[in-house]
């Protein structure tokens, strides 16, 4: 059974990086949301004061060729020159083998079109590591009969560019509307010399806050977790090359706790004539004590893939750190889309 799982390990990989129509599709978070500078560089910055974020996805456990991403993220709201600051550390493991590292900075700059509305753009440029490591693939020539040879003496293969990501924003303090280019420079990821370019990826955000107390129009700087009590119905539409997405659901904020629920898949659109393009229904739990906020969720997979691959795991851990030299009164006028750690 074990070699079996190699193989197929191996395969994935070999069809991930050498084929050069074949291309890895992004890393796409449930949590969005929790980690929106990620997907949409115009929300740097769109908290008071400093955020900090640790994220971590595991894709498909089930499965050798699993995917295990983590972030670490930092944004900071330079009121004084309408602008938001950040960096941003990702890892991003395919199956032990292949590994890509990002190292993030993030620029957002904002205007103010009215007293209830903002208009934000973003850039972010990254520089990317992208390594393959042979030793843990099997070739068939290491093959004997009755297992694998351990020795492997291919060589491991690296490389290194520029990602450069840029978005807009647009929102008040019911509604936002964002989209966003990554991939925008096309950079070419191939390890082995040849031409392998990344389409850009857009992303396509929107949602709105549907009040249940009727003083709760905006959030300030002096209103306590028991003044909460909103749902969020969000819709996250993402395409990449001649491939797309949809996630489309609700979470609702009451007092310290968050719950959602979410489904991702386009039912309307199938891939193959008999394949059905439903992926997941994903459900989330979070709560909020003090400054710091915990988010768990879970992916049910509803495709051909779930009996296997057992879901995939998300946690979200954001800090938020106001800062004192804000004034608070100025903030009564600055609406915010409540993405900024709950």
């Amino acid at each position: 059974m074990i070699k079996y799982k190699a193989i197929l390990l191996s395969w994935f990989i070999f069809m991930t990086i050498f084929i050069p129509h074949v291309n890895a599709q992004d890393v796409q978070f449930s949590q969005y949301y929790n980690l929106i500078q990620y997907q949409n560089p115009a929300f740097v910055g769109t908290s008071i004061g400093w955020r900090a974020n640790l994220h971590s996805r595991i894709q498909w456990p089930g499965l050798d060729a699993k995917y295990i991403t983590s972030v670490a993220a930092v944004d900071y709201n330079l009121s004084k020159y309408n602008s938001g600051i950040g960096l941003m550390i990702v890892s991003d493991d395919q199956g032990s083998a292949l590994k890509t590292y990002k190292g993030i900075a993030q620029y957002a700059y904002q205007a103010e079109l009215s007293s209830n509305t903002i208009l934000r753009a973003g850039l972010s440029a990254g520089m990317v590591r992208r390594q393959l490591n042979n030793a843990n693939l099997y070739y068939p020539e290491q093959f004997n009969g009755s297992g694998f040879d351990n020795q492997n003496n291919a060589p491991s293969l690296s490389k290194n560019y520029l990602d450069l990501t840029g978005g807009l924003l647009l929102y008040t303090n019911q509604f936002w509307i964002g989209l966003s280019g990554g991939h925008l420079n096309r950079p070419n990821q191939s390890l082995t010399g040849g031409k392998e370019i990344i389409p850009v990826k857009f992303d396509l955000l929107t949602g709105f806050k549907i009040n249940l107390k009727t003083n709760q129009n905006m959030r300030y700087l002096s209103q306590t977790d028991d003044d909460i009590w909103a749902l969020y119905p969000t819709i996250l539409y993402k395409w990449q090359g001649k491939s797309d997405q949809l996630d489309i659901g609700m979470y609702s904020i009451y007092n310290i706790f968050k719950l959602g629920f979410w489904y991702r898949g386009i039912p309307v659109k199938n891939y193959e004539r008999t394949s059905s393009n439903n992926e997941s229904i994903i459900a989330l739990f979070g709560i909020k004590l003090h400054n710091v906020s915990v988010n768990y969720s879970y992916d049910f997979g509803v495709s051909k893939l779930a009996p296997y691959s057992r879901g995939s795991h998300e946690l979200n851990l954001t800090f938020l750190f106001p800062d004192i030299k804000h004034n608070k009164q100025k903030y009564k006028t600055l609406p915010c889309p409540d993405f900024y750690g709950f």
